[in-house]
This record gives C-alpha cells, structure tokens and sequence, in this order.
C-alpha cells in the first residue's frame, strides 16, 4: 500500500510539476533553460527515486521530498520571475520565434575575431595533447584493445595529470563547440558564403568529437548534438517531433558505440545490445540519483555540515580549503576505488553545506535565476551571437541537474561573459581602427 501511494505521489507531482513549467515556457515549441534542466532532471533524478528509496528499506525519507521538491519548486521559481520581470511567455517567445536570425557583426573584422579565436583554440589542443604524450596513453586506445578497465584508469589519470585540466576541457567542451555554433548559424543567414561556413562548421565540430572520443567523455560526445540540435531548432524556428527523435538516435548511436567498445562484444548480438542499453539505461537514471541518496545518509550523521566549505576557492583567494564533494561521496560509495567524481544535482551540495532549508530556498531561487537569463536572452534581438550563447548557457543549465551549481555560476560564467563581449564588440572596434 505505501508503496503504491508513493508511486502516485511522484506522478501526481510530475503532472503539476510539469503544468507549472508550461505555464513558466508559454510553450513547448522552444527550450528554455529551466525545460532542459527540467528534463535532465526528471531523467537523471526523479524517475527511479522510488525504486532507490525503497531498496535502501524505504527509510530516508528526506531523499524523497527532496526530489520531489525539486520538480516542483523548480518550475515555481520561474514562475515567480515571470511575474517579476511582467514577462508574458508565451507572447514574448512567440515574437521571438518568428523572428528571423540575423546577423549583426561586421563581416570582415568578425572573420578576423572569430579566427584569431579559433587558432587560440587549436594551439591550446595541442599543448594538451603534447603533455599526455600525443596517443601514447588515450583511453580510446585501450578500449578498442577490450582493455575496458586500463580504459578507465587511464582517463582518470589523464584528467589527474596536471592541475588545471578544467581549463583544457573548457576549451574542448564549450569554446570550440560554440565556435562551431557561430558556424552553423553563419551558415544559414549568409547563402553567399553558405559553402565557407558549412566547412568550417564541419571542422570546428569535428575536433571536440574525436578529442570527446580519445580521451572517453561519452557525456560530452551526445551533448555535442544537443548542442547542435538546440541551434538548428533555434535558427529554423521548429521542434518538431522527427527532429527529437532523429537527436535522440544520434547520442543512443554515439553512446552505444563506446559502452560497446567498453563493455566488449558478445556472440549473441541482441544480448550484446541489451546489456549495453542496461548500462546506459542506468548510468542515466540511477547513478545521480543514488548519489543523492547517500548524500542524506551522510550528512549530518556521518560528516558535519559543510557550509562555507562548499564554496570555490579559485587560486585559494580565500583563508579555507574548498571541500570536494563529488570526490568525497565517490570514496564514501567506492571505498576501494582509486580515484574518481560522484556529482549530483546542485541541490545536493547545498543540503551537504546548508541543510535542509537552505536546500529548500536553493531550489525556487535558482529556478528563478535561469528564468530571468531566459528571458533576458528573449527580450534581446535575435542574433547569431545572442543565440550562440543562450544556447551555450542552457548546456550548463543541464549540468546543474546533475553536479554543482557553482559550475554554472563560477570562474566559466566570467569567462563565457568575456568571450561574449569579445565576439560581439572586438569586430566592432576592430572596425572603427582600421577605417581611422
């Protein structure tokens, strides 16, 4: 019986949860920042929180309304930012969906910008793979050998091997990628120079999926082609149901050839793919999620609250040592385990540093921040570059539902910020000292 009430508890939630998210979007036809990480979170938390609660002896039950606060307050706290900023959704996305693309960057500076960033770029992947040796110790390698668990101590060892690898795969997984989106878009609002930016859209792309493939960040690999699929819905003004299945096919496609490599190969094929589907299938809805559940096991009970703890410490600006939670929860679950991360969703980290309040006020608060970059990037003129980063903006949305909120408001928001003001004024400026 209380098994069954559970069950219709988190449907009953789901169904309300997803109607105040309508009423936040106006719309489906668009992704919004707070959908996808809606989404990701239903995926990734919510939709085996049961199961987790109930084959742990269904007694934490702290875990379980905290997931289910999540889905609900979530989508509240764009609400509440709709009303603060008098933001009427479905009005306003509707205007800015039958907008056209344009493109507001002088061509010829723009190029020379955009280039000069590019070969920035390029240069950084290669000092990268020059300190690992080039080939001589890439994951990739070893899977293709059926070496699956050489595979996963060499990446772990990779992104170990000097202190500041964030930095390399922030140029891996978010410059180069919206550099390729700049592309794309360029592509479709310059039918002159159609050819030029489609190749150059092929290369740029190319280059973060074969280094996602060597070094084994299947994650990165499908969110690439969400990426590119964000930008297409965007520049054509269409989501559609073919284009959902068609981007859903191409990361299942993406990462079963990786797990397959990973897993190794069976004489049955149709055993072969369904143990890799259960692999996904769980790497996708289970692991965060149980992540979260120890979380509540061990905080306050086993470790102190964390409170300013949890904070960054870039550079240690600051008098006290940043304390790694993903680190700290992959050894509490893998105690043989000789290196590795367990994020969660952002709410996780709170409760772990603040408690329950804290996790409580966290939850509609950050709902309401992405809502107001939401709306923020839609009361804007639809350009290649606005675009360009809302889109790379909603791919740190989702990684939210999955790991710390400081990685979206951190040092990479600066950054991102930087970049943004360079793309769009350095053509500019550029412009006005070569005309004097």
């Amino acid at each position: 019986m209380e098994t069954i009430l559970i069950l219709l508890l988190f449907i009953a939630t789901a169904i309300i949860s997803l109607l105040v998210l309508y009423i936040s979007a106006g719309t489906f036809k668009i992704l919004t920042l707070p959908t996808v990480w809606f989404i990701f979170y239903s995926i990734c938390i919510y939709i085996r929180a049961p199961q987790i609660f109930f084959e742990n002896g269904a007694t934490n039950t702290p875990y379980l309304w905290a997931v289910l606060s999540g889905l609900l307050l979530f989508p509240i706290g764009a609400v509440a930012a709709n009303i603060f900023f008098r933001f009427h959704p479905k009005k306003e996305i509707n205007k800015y969906l039958s907008s056209p693309l344009v493109d507001s960057q002088k061509k010829e500076t723009f190029r020379l910008v955009f280039f000069l960033m590019v070969a920035v770029c390029l240069i950084v992947v290669l000092i990268y793979f020059i300190k690992i040796k080039i080939g001589s110790a890439l994951p990739f390698l070893a899977l293709i050998k059926g070496y699956g668990e050489q595979a996963i101590s060499t990446r772990i060892s990779i992104t170990n091997l000097f202190p500041h690898f964030w930095r390399y795969r922030f140029i891996f997984s978010t410059v180069i990628p919206l550099l390729s989106i700049i592309a794309l878009l360029k592509m479709f609002t310059s039918p002159k120079e159609k050819i030029f930016w489609r190749n150059t859209f092929i290369i740029l792309i190319t280059i973060p999926a074969l280094i996602f493939i060597s070094l084994g960040f299947k994650l990165y690999f499908g969110i690439l082609f969400f990426l590119i699929f964000l930008a297409v819905t965007l520049a054509k003004n269409n989501l559609n149901f073919k284009s959902i299945l068609l981007i859903i096919f191409i990361i299942l496609l993406a990462f079963i050839g990786t797990y397959l490599l990973s897993l190794g190969f069976d004489e049955n094929v149709f055993f072969t793919l369904m143990r890799i589907f259960r692999a996904l299938f769980n790497r996708a809805t289970y692991a965060y999620s149980n992540i979260l559940y120890y979380i509540f096991q061990v905080f306050p009970f086993r470790h102190d609250y964390l409170y300013k703890l949890y904070l960054p410490n870039p550079g240690r600006i600051f008098s006290f040592e940043s304390f790694s939670l993903p680190s700290y929860m992959h050894k509490i679950m893998n105690p043989e385990s000789f290196g590795g991360s367990s994020p969660t969703v952002f709410f996780g980290g709170i409760y772990a540093s603040l408690g329950y309040l804290g996790m409580l006020l966290s939850i509609p608060l950050v709902g309401f921040l992405f809502q107001t970059i939401q709306i923020y990037f839609i009361r804007r003129k639809k350009s290649i570059i606005n675009v360009t980063f809302l889109i790379i903006l909603c791919y740190y949305a989702l990684f939210t539902a999955v790991s710390s909120i400081f990685d979206f408001f951190s040092l990479i928001l600066i950054v991102l910020t930087f970049i943004f003001l360079f793309l769009k004024a350095g053509p500019i400026i550029l412009y006005k000292i070569i005309k004097d």
